[in-house]
């Protein structure tokens, strides 16, 4: 039953996640839009993690525990936005996974579920030759953080069918213009 309780709960939280993004938006009506415009969705770190951090404090507060987890403070989100780079549905895909952890153990979300989750996932296939740690495991100052300055798209002039897709690019962003 507590089981049956959490998934029921959990749904409510991934239909908020879906929906933050398109609020105000008919294309908001359709999930297939949704998922497919939800691919190219990325955050900046540029201007400061303000923007960033209240999104996440938005999602705490949609998650089904009595008291919010504080995705907000520093360390939570830095550690988040490195393991997604900034990318809502990565982000969207790591907060699931820990949040059914949590569930399932009847917790709160913690650390050690975001970092359970990380391990489970390979987001990226590049973590190995950018040396990528869990940044859930590391101290602040230590984590690595990329994010996207080039979204993926198609090359219809390409020669080999294995070039028509461009991937996304990175680019690593100093912890100190954090604000």
């Amino acid at each position: 039953s507590i089981i049956l309780r959490h998934c029921s709960r959990l749904r409510v939280f991934l239909m908020a996640i879906s929906s933050l993004k398109f609020r105000n938006s008919l294309i908001g009506l359709t999930s297939y839009w949704q998922v497919h415009f939800a691919r190219r969705l990325h955050f900046s770190l540029k201007n400061g993690s303000k923007y960033f951090r209240q999104y996440v404090m938005g999602l705490a507060k949609k998650m089904p525990f009595d008291e919010p987890a504080k995705l907000e403070s520093r360390h939570t989100a830095v550690a988040l936005f490195a393991a997604c780079r900034g990318e809502s549905r990565s982000l969207k895909h790591l907060l699931s996974e820990a949040l059914k952890l949590a569930l399932s153990c009847d917790e709160n979300l913690e650390n050690k579920h975001f970092i359970a989750a990380y391990d489970k996932f390979d987001f990226f296939n590049d973590k190995d030759s950018l040396e990528l740690k869990n940044p859930f495991k590391q101290d602040i100052k230590d984590i690595k953080i990329y994010e996207v300055i080039k979204s993926s798209s198609y090359n219809p002039n390409a020669l080999d069918p294995e070039n028509a897709l461009l991937g996304r690019g990175f680019e690593l962003v100093l912890l100190n213009n954090l604000s």
